[in-house]
């Protein structure tokens, strides 16, 4: 991953507007088997859990459970990216033929949940390889798309809106989008949600 995409990334993003206490990656593959992207593992320490114009959510581990019946930090990572992995998995949710993309999942243990959108849209890294070649697997509400790419370019090519049609996961902010409604306020670029000490 260039370094470069991550600086742009940080350059759109600006500084985080709170405190964020670092992620101690070194407990995520002797607690959980989980590894991650360099650039991943840059973003969390520095924003921690995000959204962008309140549409998307980009999530980190943390002490707070990400569902009442899981556990906390990496494991309650681990067992709620398996729970969006097997729910978009399901049969009944797919919503088209299977795509040429979807044959090389061969099981939920592929997938890495690590954001999603309003629209229901969830987006996960195809863990085949090194962490910092995976690929980007977007779930469109039943279709499933492939994207080549570092998180931080695809996130730095999502709030510029540089992604083809295909791989959007925001839409268009403002006027130029024909659905805005009128004097409609744009939502901040930027919204921190909690870091790996939230509880």
């Amino acid at each position: 991953m260039p370094t470069s995409d991550l600086e742009r990334l940080f350059a759109l993003l600006g500084d985080p507007p709170t405190h964020v206490t670092p992620t101690p990656w070194e407990l995520a593959l002797p607690e959980a088997g989980l590894r991650f992207p360099t650039d991943y593992r840059a973003i969390i320490d520095r924003y921690g859990s995000f959204e962008l114009h309140r549409y998307l959510t980009v999530r980190g581990p943390s002490l707070r459970r990400p569902q009442i019946d899981m556990p906390n930090g990496f494991p309650g990572f681990a067992e709620f990216s398996q729970l969006e992995a097997e729910n978009a998995l399901l049969p009944e949710n797919s919503m088209t033929e299977p795509t040429p993309d979807e044959a090389l999942i061969t099981g939920p243990a592929d997938l890495l949940c690590w954001g999603g959108n309003i629209a229901g849209d969830r987006l996960f890294w195809l863990t085949i390889g090194e962490p910092d070649d995976w690929p980007i697997m977007i779930w469109f509400c039943g279709s499933w798309t492939l994207v080549h790419s570092s998180l931080a370019k695809f996130l730095a090519d999502t709030i510029t809106w540089a992604l083809p049609e295909e791989h959007c996961v925001i839409p268009i902010q403002g006027p130029e989008n024909p659905d805005w409604w009128p004097g409609a306020e744009i939502p901040p670029l930027l919204t921190c949600i909690g870091d790996w000490a939230t509880p």
